[in-house]
C-alpha cells in the first residue's frame, strides 16, 4: 500500500473508490452550488451596470483566445491523471513542458490581437486579447498541481481553493464595474480568478518539479496530451464558431446577448456536469481494467447527472422569460427566445460526457479527436446555414445539428468497449420523461401567473410545482422507485452510513 501522504501515489484510494467517489461527487457539486451562487450574483450586478456591448466585446475576444486556451495544458494534466503508474521525473517533465507552452501561447495571443482587432473592426479588442491572453501563464505553472489533486481525489481542498479563487476574482470584477472601468471588469474578473487560484492550489499541493529534463517514459504521455488537446481545440472551435460569425457579421451587442443567453443556460448544466465529471474520470481510469466494475461505475455515475441535469434544463425552459429577467433584468428581454431555444440542444447535451469519460479512461484519445473533428464539421455547416436568419436561426441550427450529431458520436464511441446503447437508453430514458412531463406543467402553471407577476415570484413559485412533479413522474414510471432509492443509497454512502448497493 502506497504511502496517501506522496503527491503520486493512488494505491491507497481502491478499498473506498465508491465512497470516496460520493463524498467527492457531493463536495464538488457543493463547490459548484456556491461558484454557481457567486456567477449569479456577479451576473445580477454586472448585467446592471455594463452594456449588451460590453460582454459582446469580452465574448468576441474569448472565442478567438479560448481556442488557443486549449492547448494551455497540452493534455497533459489529463495524462497525469489517466495514467495508472506516473514517477516524479514524469511529472517535472510534463510541468516544464506546461509552462513553455503556457508562456509561448501568451506571447502568441499577443501577437494575434491586431489580427483580432482587425477581424472584427473594432480596435478595443487589442488590450482585451493581450490581457486575457496572459492568463494562459497561470494555467501552465498550475495545471499538474491541479492533476495531482485530483488524481488522488482530494477534493475538498479543491472545492476550498477553487471557491476562494471565484468569490474573490467576482469582488474584483464587480468593484471595477462599480468604478467604471467599462468591460475591464469583466477583463478583470477572469484575470484575478486565474492568478488566485494558481497561488491557492500551489499552496494545497506540497509537490514541486524538479529542473527541466525529458525523463523516460514521457514520450507516451505526451502523445496521450497531444489527442487531447487536439480533440479540445476541435471542440471548442465547434462550440464557439457560432459566437465568431455572430460577432464578425451581425455586431458585438447581437452576440452580447446570444452569448448570454447560451451562458446563462450553461451555468446549472455545468453546475452538475463538471463536479461529478471531475470525481468520475480519476476513479475510471483507475478501473481500467476492471471492465465489470468499471461499467457499473460508468452508468451508476451518468445516471446521476441526467438524474440532476435533465430536469434544472427542463425547468429554466419552462420558466424562460422569467429567468431570464430576474437575472438579468429587462435591458435583456431580447435573450429570451433564444434562451428557450438553446435548451433544447442542452436537454441533449445534458449527458454528453457520455463519450467523453469513456474516450479518456480508456485511453481511446486518438478516436475522441477524430470524433471531434467530424462534430466540428457538421456544427460548422449548420451554423452558417442558420446565419442567414440571424441568430434565432443559429440557436434553432444547433437543435437540428445535435439531434444528428449526438446518436452517431455515442456509437462510435462504444464500438469495441463494455458499453452499450442499450444499456445507456436504459440509463436516460426515465428522468428524460420526467423531466419532459415537469416541464410541461410548469410550463403551464407559469403562463397562468397574471402577466404583472414580478419575475422573481413567478420564479420562486413555479420551482416547487416542477420540483414535486419530477418526482411523482420519476416514481410512477417503470423502475422509477428503484432509482430513487439509489439515489438515496448514494446519499447515505455521502453520511458514511452503509451503502446496499457495491460498488
Amino acid at each position: 500500500m502506497s504511502d496517501p501522504s506522496d503527491p503520486l501515489a493512488t494505491d491507497h484510494l481502491a478499498g473506498d473508490l465508491k465512497a470516496r467517489s460520493v463524498r467527492g461527487g457531493a463536495l464538488t457539486v457543493a463547490a459548484q452550488v456556491a461558484k454557481y451562487g457567486v456567477d449569479i450574483v456577479s451576473i445580477v450586478v454586472l448585467a446592471r451596470l455594463l452594456s449588451p456591448g460590453d460582454f459582446g466585446l469580452v465574448a468576441m475576444v474569448a472565442a478567438v483566445v479560448g481556442l488557443l486556451g486549449t492547448f494551455k495544458d497540452a493534455g497533459l494534466s489529463m495524462a497525469t491523471i489517466q495514467r495508472e503508474g506516473v514517477s516524479h521525473e514524469q511529472v517535472s517533465t510534463l510541468f516544464w513542458v506546461n509552462v513553455v507552452a503556457s508562456i509561448a501561447l501568451a506571447l502568441l495571443v499577443a501577437a494575434i490581437a491586431p489580427a483580432v482587432a482587425w477581424f472584427y473592426d473594432e480596435a478595443r479588442l487589442i488590450g482585451i486579447t493581450v490581457a486575457l491572453g496572459s492568463s494562459f501563464i497561470f494555467a501552465g505553472l498550475m495545471a499538474q498541481h491541479v492533476a495531482l489533486i485530483r488524481r488522488q481525489m482530494r477534493f475538498r481542498a479543491l472545492a476550498w481553493v477553487e471557491v476562494g479563487s471565484h468569490g474573490v476574482g467576482a469582488i474584483a470584477g464587480v468593484t471595477a464595474a462599480l468604478a467604471g472601468w467599462g468591460y475591464w471588469a469583466l477583463v478583470l474578473r477572469g484575470l484575478t480568478a486565474s492568478l488566485v487560484l494558481m497561488l491557492a492550489i500551489w499552496a494545497a499541493v506540497p509537490w514541486r518539479p524538479d529542473r527541466p529534463r525529458f525523463a523516460a517514459g514521457s514520450g507516451s504521455l505526451l502523445r496521450f496530451g497531444g489527442y487531447v488537446s487536439g480533440f479540445r481545440a476541435v471542440n471548442y472551435l465547434g462550440r464557439n464558431l457560432d459566437n465568431v460569425l455572430i460577432g464578425r457579421f451581425l455586431g458585438d451587442a447581437t452576440l452580447g446577448i446570444y452569448s448570454k443567453a447560451y451562458q446563462l443556460l450553461m451555468l446549472p448544466i455545468r453546475m452538475v456536469n463538471g463536479p461529478i465529471t471531475g470525481v468520475a474520470l480519476p476513479a475510471l481510469s483507475r478501473l481500467q481494467s476492471q471492465p465489470e466494475r468499471l461499467r457499473s461505475y460508468y452508468y451508476k455515475a451518468l445516471g446521476l447527472i441526467v438524474t440532476l441535469s435533465m430536469p434544472l434544463v427542463a425547468w429554466v425552459a419552462s420558466v424562460a422569460d422569467s429567468f431570464v429577467l430576474t437575472l438579468l433584468g429587462e435591458q435583456w428581454v431580447e435573450a429570451v427566445d433564444i434562451f428557450r431555444i438553446l435548451t433544447i440542444p442542452a436537454f441533449i447535451g445534458t449527458f454528453n460526457v457520455a463519450t467523453g469519460w469513456v474516450f479518456v479512461s480508456l485511453g481511446h484519445v486518438r478516436r475522441q479527436m477524430l470524433s471531434g473533428i467530424v462534430n466540428t464539421l457538421l456544427g460548422a455547416v449548420a451554423i452558417v446555414i442558420g446565419l442567414r436568419w440571424g441568430i434565432v436561426g443559429v440557436a434553432w441550427a444547433l437543435v437540428v445539428s445535435a439531434l444528428i450529431r449526438r446518436p452517431l458520436t455515442i456509437a462510435y464511441c462504444y464500438r469495441g468497449t463494455p458499453f452499450t446503447l442499450t444499456e445507456l437508453l436504459a440509463v436516460l430514458w426515465r428522468p428524460a420523461i420526467a423531466a419532459v412531463f415537469a416541464g410541461a406543467v410548469s410550463f403551464h402553471a407559469h403562463a397562468a401567473f397574471p402577466p404583472d407577476t414580478w419575475p422573481p415570484v413567478a420564479l420562486a413559485a413555479s420551482l416547487p410545482i416542477f420540483a414535486a412533479t419530477y418526482l411523482v413522474g420519476l416514481l410512477a414510471l417503470p423502475g422509477g422507485r428503484e432509482r430513487v432509492a439509489e439515489l438515496i443509497d448514494q446519499i447515505k454512502v455521502l453520511r458514511g452510513r452503509p451503502a446496499e448497493v457495491p460498488g
